[in-house]
């Protein structure tokens, strides 16, 4: 998965294997001089979730979230990620990380939330 710049859009990145690729997923701010709609990501919602990925990176959000975006990375399992599980950038913010296992991750976003690891998604009541 390779995004960038979305504007209102619902992105769903979900159920997939992602064997040996330097990311799994990585959703970054487009190339400067495209004018500023289309350079963030803005009033868009970002799900990642249920994936499996083995590699360097799992996810690597570093986009600038704005006019209400929000992301979700939920219930991924990283097996063999050798770098870092999931990265949360200064931009990002309003993201939700849950049920990704014990792998390894960075939070420099604004009012992210982690979870507990062990919080599985879709979440069901006992």
């Amino acid at each position: 998965m390779d995004v960038y710049s979305l504007l209102n859009t619902k992105f769903v990145f979900a159920f997939n294997t992602v064997e040996g690729a330097m990311y799994g997923g990585y959703l970054y701010d487009g190339a400067p001089g495209l004018g500023i709609a289309e350079l963030y990501v803005a009033s868009s919602d970002i799900l990642v979730a249920n994936n499996t990925v083995s590699g360097q990176y799992g996810f690597y959000l570093d986009a600038t979230f704005q006019n209400g975006s929000t992301g979700q990375v939920l219930g991924n399992k990283f097996p063999n990620i050798t770098v870092l599980g999931v990265y949360l950038g200064t931009g990002t913010s309003h993201c939700i990380w849950a049920g990704n296992g014990q792998t390894s991750m960075k939070n420099l976003g604004t009012d992210n939330v982690i979870l507990d690891p062990s919080y599985t998604w879709p979440h069901r009541r006992s």
